[in-house]
């Protein structure tokens, strides 16, 4: 059998169980001609030969002489020695079931906004979820309701103080409202301004039928379109602040006939034309290519058209998602499910036909390079990461909505759904209200979903979708919980045939990414240059902890689980090295919990965000694939610059910190890491030299915690 994910080496990291006779959990499907395991409880799968299939089915309860019989291609001495292999992984945890611990709302947590101006619209979608409630509310935020809003905005995150919104992002009529937007925009800076507040305002800008109208075009043209950065001027009157991002899409389902199914304007006619107007309008005026943001139906199930026919006009990103119906509407994807399944093993088929640097350019446009995430770009991340999902969604535990009257819900797309409320701009979170929310859309509380092999990488159903299927959200759609494990299956499969017949594509993914994060909002970190004889620990530790630290991490800075209990006073302190072979980076711990702090580490995650220009000749050859992206780089790299990141090979070593020029130890004790230049496929550095840095801690629950706080990625700079 050969192993997938790295699973071998990862079998350390499950937790040992005596019960030998636990039942066995694991999913067995073939797909495209490969046999695929898949363990839910580590979400490794394996590639399994004929010996390794009937063995498999035997593992799962089937009598072993009759699978023998209908496999003839198997000896009876072959399946005997896979199934003592699957009974080996079996007794080292494998194929069990995982416990799935209920997640409280934590404390600490940042909420992003996403407010809804104004419900305006020059279309008439049919699959728009706007009315689907039928409950009476203003068409557009009124200015009480916005200084309130804008009020709830800023005052939300005051540990962090940081005001995070978003407006827009559907097909709102900028053209009537954009006064309205102007206005949000300016009380929203007061607001953040008058509490200290750092701000990020995004204004998405997705309905591109609008560009016919000049006044919409030269509302975007001060804004800065060549790059995705925060600090935009946008007109010298300063009409929008200086903490904006303009932030274009296009809402285009594809070809013709299936856009104008659906995307019609009141009168019933297509909007296709005009879509393609106005990203030919951007195309002309050298605003960077928007993304693509689609709507899978039923009425046009050929899945593989539609991101061809996206891929074809250039899209850097592509985000299709199925659609959100009540069962009974024509286009709901329950009503052509086959096909549309079909659809996408037709996609696998043309992708694989493609040329190594098409194929690379597809993947990252659905899983790295956009927003939202692609709905089955996501999943196979997922299947890379070997991601464990407790929630289908961010909704309601890092995100919030709030609706043109100014109620607050757990996902704007449920607005008017009086279970999904909870509370609003004047009156605050209902926090019961919204425990109760993440508890019943819990994965360990969702039924049949906390069964399900696909469960850890699906999450659970989708609020909003459940809500439309049976009038209550926690309870999934069988049509939405079919075609996931559907996509799961191809996503594991298209990792193993990359992994076989082109596994350089799959190097070129990825592991995480965080080079979208705003590198010009951080600030850089010099790093000593490291003169110690040989690789001496102590040597090397005594020079580094002369420099400052170039970060420092506390328990505000995590992302979704303390580390340290929640009454604890620690930081981690990471300082920096480098000589003509390695770089070298210094944690260690300070505070009164130190002692504890690296008992409760399982794995540390560094990611380097490397611009060609310092790659040199390794940016032609490694990876070779990716040679016609941009890769070019000012001294402070922007969002735009394509760079690669790779978690590389790293040395750790414990030791106990030493003072400079003295044999005392400071009593803490702290991490080592050498990383050697040649992982990171640069030739010798020089001084001068920046890198972009992203680091992160997991702890023994699968936490995680990030040396800089949300949305911001770190600079070092070698010194």
């Amino acid at each position: 059998m050969i192993p997938l994910g790295g699973i071998m080496s990862d079998a350390a990291d499950i937790k040992q169980n005596a019960d030998a006779e636990a039942k066995v959990q694991a999913h067995l499907f073939k797909k495209k001609g490969r046999s695929l395991l898949f363990d839910p409880a580590s979400r490794r799968s394996f590639q399994l030969d004929a010996a390794g299939e009937a063995a498999a089915r035997v593992f799962l309860g089937e009598d072993k002489d009759a699978v023998i019989e209908s496999m003839p291609e198997a000896t009876d001495e072959e399946v005997d020695s896979a199934l003592k292999e699957l009974d080996n992984l079996h007794q080292r945890g494998f194929f069990r079931d995982h416990p799935m611990p209920a997640e409280s709302l934590d404390p600490h947590r940042i909420y992003r906004i996403s407010a809804n101006i104004s419900s305006k619209c020059n279309l008439r979608c049919k699959y728009c979820f706007e009315d689907h409630t039928g409950a009476r509310k203003p068409l557009q935020m009124s200015e009480e309701t916005m200084r309130q809003t804008a009020r709830f905005c800023a005052q939300l995150n005051r540990a962090t103080k940081m005001c995070d919104a978003v407006i827009g992002g559907g097909s709102s009529d900028y053209a009537a409202d954009i006064d309205s937007y102007v206005r949000f925009a300016q009380i929203l800076e007061e607001e953040a301004s008058a509490l200290g507040a750092k701000l990020f305002l995004r204004l998405v800008i997705s309905n591109m039928t609008q560009l016919k109208d000049e006044r919409v075009t030269n509302f975007i043209k001060p804004l800065d379109l060549s790059q995705e950065t925060p600090g935009l001027e946008m007109t010298k009157d300063r009409r929008m602040p200086n903490c904006l991002c303009a932030l274009l899409a296009v809402s285009i389902d594809g070809p013709p006939e299936a856009h104008n199914a659906m995307r019609i304007y009141p009168d019933g006619r297509g909007s296709y034309a005009d879509a393609r107007f106005g990203l030919d309008q951007v195309k002309a005026n050298g605003w960077r290519m928007p993304h693509s943001f689609t709507v899978l139906t039923a009425l046009y199930p050929d899945v593989s058209e539609i991101y061809f026919h996206l891929f074809s006009l250039g899209f850097g990103g592509m985000d299709v998602k199925p659609v959100r119906a009540e069962l009974h509407k024509p286009h709901a994807i329950g009503h052509n499910l086959k096909a549309i399944c079909a659809g996408y093993e037709k996609l696998m088929d043309r992708l694989l036909a493609l040329s190594d640097e098409d194929l690379l350019r597809f993947l990252l446009a659905i899983t790295i390079n956009n927003w939202g995430g692609d709905y089955f770009g996501r999943f196979l991340l997922r299947v890379i990461q070997c991601s464990l999902l407790l929630y289908r969604c961010p909704a309601g535990r890092t995100q919030l909505g709030v609706d043109t009257d100014g109620k607050l819900y757990a996902c704007l797309c449920l607005s008017g759904v009086e279970q999904a409320c909870i509370g609003s701009v004047w009156e605050g979170i209902d926090e019961a209200q919204l425990r109760e929310i993440t508890e019943q859309t819990h994965l360990s509380k969702l039924s049949p979903c906390n069964r399900c092999w696909a469960r850890f990488f699906c999450g659970g159903g989708c609020m909003h979708q459940s809500y439309l299927t049976h009038g209550r959200i926690g309870l999934p759609d069988p049509s939405e919980c079919a075609l996931n494990q559907h996509l799961i299956e191809l996503a594991i499969w298209m990792v193993a045939e990359l992994r076989a017949t082109r596994p350089q594509i799959l190097r070129a993914l990825p592991r995480s990414w965080d080079s979208r994060n705003n590198w010009q909002a951080a600030p850089s970190g010099n790093l000593l240059q490291w003169t110690g004889a040989g690789d001496d620990s102590l040597t090397a530790s005594a020079d580094l902890w002369q420099g400052n630290p170039i970060g420092i991490m506390t328990p505000e800075s995590h992302l979704r689980r303390r580390l340290i209990g929640s009454d604890d006073d620690y930081r981690l302190e990471i300082r920096g090295g480098w000589s003509a072979d390695h770089l070298l980076l210094l944690l260690t711990p300070q505070g009164p919990s130190s002692g504890d702090f690296w008992g409760k580490i399982s794995g540390i995650d560094i990611n380097f965000i490397i611009p060609r220009e310092v790659m040199g000749k390794n940016a032609q050859t490694f990876p070779p694939l990716m040679a016609d992206f941009r890769w070019s780089c000012t001294a402070v790299p922007t969002k735009e610059s394509l760079v690669y990141t790779e978690t590389p090979m790293m040395e750790l070593e414990a030791l106990e910190v030493h003072l400079p020029g003295s044999n005392a130890s400071l009593g803490q004790h702290g991490f080592l890491v050498r990383i050697a230049w040649a992982d990171l496929h640069m030739p010798s550095p020089q001084t001068g030299t920046e890198l972009g840095f992203g680091f992160s801690l997991r702890d023994s629950q699968d936490g995680l915690l990030e040396s800089h706080p949300y949305h911001e990625a770190g600079r070092i700079r070698l010194g």
